[in-house]
């Protein structure tokens, strides 16, 4: 199967291009506010302060529609063509902004590029965590969503060194190109036998395993699938139409079609329904949601997108734009380890380790800033540490549970929700970002986000489960266990 491993690597480098927008347009506000500032900008009118505020924050809010809408965008179009529909949407708001002059046009083409995003962070978590192997998920999931520092480093780069309209049509052509290449790929299995579509789903997990004939490990993996995808109703009805089907007169032989017909058809159960009446997918639903804000408010998203100005307050000796470029540079070290760790160390114990280590930092940082005990350098030297640190399990591993810990019955609701808590917290991050640096300082704001990190390391040692190289029913089991997960470790 390693053809299927290279597959598998290719089509998450393809969604990685997704990703990479994603990263590239989040922190394009770090080098265009200065522009929008300057007697250059192509903005008529005078850029304000809180201006400067909403072009920053106003996606976020896009950002959460489009999560509420990407579970049913998936499921009712599939994660295919739902991949395809966000590149049409951010390559519409990529055009508008290349050709925007007015503040509201261009606030609006952000608030569409930020809907686009939060489609594809619905979308995505779902597509990357169906079409991967249980042995390679971590690793293709993590792929994928390095894709997303991938964009922030170039996006720096590119602020840096090219014009304004090289680097928005840049990131257009981005997206045309990703667009076009997602018609190419298949749906996920999943997906196709949730729509009562074997035939095609067992197409697709071939393809996506890397061969044409269908071998018993196909034939295995496949059955697992279906057990997955079936209720409990309908396997309750598979049983009894596996019981009749021996010495059976015509009457119950045409009994047992219909049955056999019944449990094909997709079930048609609310989502909602099947959540509140599972407490491992509800217990899971809570602890990946509670991750996302703990690490949200870790205060990544605020230092990727106000780089230029917070490095301009805490060492105005150096360039701004040299240090956005090596924040970026760790970024994306820190992004390539999960890679190859996730599913060697785990994901429980990369995320504890990331956390502390992130905690460690910040409050160095915050000391740092406080009482000058240290040359000025030693301040970008910590926050690439920092961003190192993030990147290495906070920035990754919640979005590795999210693809990987509910059933499909669950999954796209699970997602929609744990990832609009995402988006909700990178809003209030962005927005109240001024205002906490005003009242407690840029000193008290990183105390205040080492805090929070402690908090996770806490919270991850309860209540993660590891999901290294174990299937999905596995992982449920361990959620239906308990609550705390560190006794569950004992007891294994």
């Amino acid at each position: 199967m390693k053809k299927g491993v290279l597959i598998q690597i290719g089509v998450s480098f393809l969604v990685g291009l997704a990703n990479f927008s994603m990263g590239y347009t989040d922190v394009w506000p770090s080098y265009a506010i200065p522009i929008f500032k300057s007697v250059n900008s192509p903005l008529s009118g005078v850029f304000t302060r809180n201006q400067e505020s909403l072009i920053g924050s106003i996606p976020m809010l896009g950002s959460l529609l489009g999560t509420i809408m990407s579970g049913k965008i998936a499921d009712s179009i599939g994660r295919k063509r739902g991949e395809i529909f966000f590149g049409c949407i951010n390559t519409l708001a990529c055009t508008l902004i290349c050709t925007a002059t007015s503040f509201y046009l261009l606030l609006g083409s952000r608030l569409l590029l930020g809907f686009g995003n939060g489609l594809n962070a619905g979308i995505f978590s779902i597509f990357a965590g169906e079409y991967s192997s249980v042995s390679i998920r971590g690793t293709v999931i993590a792929l994928a969503a390095f894709g997303y520092s991938a964009g922030v480093l170039v996006s720096y780069i590119m602020g840096w060194l090219f014009s304004y309209q090289v680097v928005n049509y840049f990131v257009l052509t981005i997206n045309v190109t990703f667009t076009i290449s997602m018609c190419f790929m298949k749906e996920t299995p999943i997906y196709l036998l949730k729509v009562g579509k074997e035939k095609e789903a067992l197409n697709s997990l071939k393809f996506y395993r890397g061969t044409k004939i269908t071998t018993q490990e196909v034939i295995d993996e496949f059955a697992d699938i279906k057990s997955l995808v079936e209720t409990p109703k309908q396997q309750e009805m598979k049983i009894f139409s596996d019981i009749d089907n021996n010495n059976e007169d015509p009457e119950k032989e045409k009994l047992r079609h219909a049955t056999d017909e019944a449990y094909v058809k997709p079930s048609n159960r609310s989502a909602w329904k099947a959540l509140l009446s599972s407490k491992s997918s509800l217990r899971a639903l809570f602890t990946i949601s509670l991750l996302i804000c703990l690490a949200v408010c870790m205060g990544m998203v605020t230092i990727l997108t106000y780089a230029g100005t917070l490095f301009s307050k805490a060492v105005p000796n150096l360039s701004p734009d040299l240090c956005a470029i090596a924040l970026a540079v760790a970024n994306i070290t820190g992004s390539g380890l999960p890679i190859v760790m996730s599913d060697w160390v785990g994901r429980r114990i990369l995320m504890i380790t990331s956390s502390v280590l992130v905690s460690c930092c910040l409050v160095t940082l915050g000391v740092l800033i406080r009482w000058p005990l240290a040359p000025d350098w030693m301040i970008p030297v910590v926050v690439l540490m920092y961003c190192f640190c993030y990147q290495l399990g906070s920035g990754s591993v919640p979005y590795m549970l999210n693809s990987e810990c509910y059933v499909p019955e669950v999954k796209s609701l699970c997602i929609v929700l744990s990832m609009s808590v995402m988006f909700i917290s990178n809003f209030i991050m962005l927005a109240a970002y001024t205002a906490t640096v005003d009242l407690l300082g840029l000193d008290g704001t990183f105390f205040l986000y080492a805090a929070v990190a402690a908090a996770s390391a806490v919270v991850s040692y309860l209540i993660v489960p590891e999901t290294s190289g174990i299937t999905t029913e596995a992982i449920q089991e361990k959620f239906a266990r308990g609550f705390l997960q560190y006794r569950v470790l004992v007891k294994e």
